[in-house]
């Protein structure tokens, strides 16, 4: 890296990373995504402005450092916003494969003893029933405006830009459920400096940085 002041990769946590890639390319393109109209650009400044809305959210959902943040929807901008608003607060993410049965999402989210589920409207009326029934759960949380029985991620039109938790590179970032081929499925710890050395290494093969 030679821009001045800029860490590589592997030396920050992920929300770091966010912010020094924000500081570099604010204005432009970091992704495009199809709304059924076509491709939408989302720059960097507006990326990290979903990962604020989304940060309010959680705080006013009670998030707090350690809680675990499960995700569950289709590919889409909201679900990476979650992911990095999770760790903005030292929560931990749980993603949950979409290809799995209500009663396999609702074993990780007790075995993870998961407190939030972040979810889109497709998958909504197939997870909220499991807030009823489990101890843990406290709220599930709505990527989509319109729904009446959750609140909407995405509610705060302007929100406040908060540094992150004191986050370190050997907190967990996220727990990945394997498949359970042969078995239960099992959680597998993934620390911040796993996925920030895997993505160090990840630019350094494909010469992008």
């Amino acid at each position: 890296m030679s821009e001045p002041g800029l860490r590589p990769f592997d030396q920050l946590t992920i929300p770091q990373i966010l912010i020094q890639s924000r500081k570099l390319f604010g204005p432009r393109i970091a992704m495009r995504y199809h709304d059924g109209n076509g491709f939408q650009a989302i720059t960097y400044d507006d990326f990290y402005r979903m990962v604020m809305q989304v940060v309010s959210a959680l705080v006013k959902a009670g998030v707090k450092k350690g809680d675990k943040i499960c995700i569950l929807s289709e590919n889409r901008p909201a679900w990476g916003a979650t992911y990095f608003a999770s760790l903005f607060l030292k929560a931990v993410n749980v993603p949950l494969d979409t290809l799995l049965k209500p009663h396999e999402w609702g074993y990780i989210i007790r075995n993870s003893e998961t407190n939030i589920i972040v979810t889109s409207n497709k998958y909504f009326l197939e997870i909220e029933p499991l807030k009823d029934e489990i101890d843990t759960l406290k709220t599930v949380l709505s990527m989509d405006s319109g729904n009446n029985n959750a609140d909407y991620l995405f509610a705060d039109d302007n929100p406040e830009e908060v540094t992150p938790a004191d986050v370190g590179l050997d907190d967990i970032a996220v727990i990945i459920y394997t498949s359970g081929t042969t078995g239960l499925a099992k959680g597998v710890m993934l620390s911040h400096g796993n996925i920030t050395s895997d993505i160090q290494a990840t630019l350094k093969v494909l010469e992008l940085y």
